[in-house]
């Protein structure tokens, strides 16, 4: 994540929203939401992202809760059919 941060994204504005919370255990949740980043780098321009999906699990330690794993991802749209000849 620090390389990351510092990078490419680095300045970026992120909005998270939370989708859903499971809780596997009392101090283990698998969180579902989606995210929009802004003001991302890329050559020379700033661009947005938008619709990136993400879960991440999460722990609970000494009441705290801290991302143990992170997945993320960014769906395309399914290309038009094309037709058959």
């Amino acid at each position: 994540m620090t390389k990351l941060l510092s990078g490419s994204f680095k300045s970026s504005v992120h909005k998270t929203k939370i989708i859903r919370i499971h809780f596997s255990k009392e101090d283990i949740a698998v969180v579902d939401g989606e995210a929009t980043l802004t003001g991302m780098k890329q050559s020379e321009e700033s661009t947005a992202l938008t619709s990136i999906k993400f879960t991440d699990v999460m722990a609970k330690k000494s009441d705290r809760w801290l991302i143990a794993d992170v997945r993320a991802y960014v769906l395309q749209p399914s290309p038009k059919e094309q037709p058959v000849q």
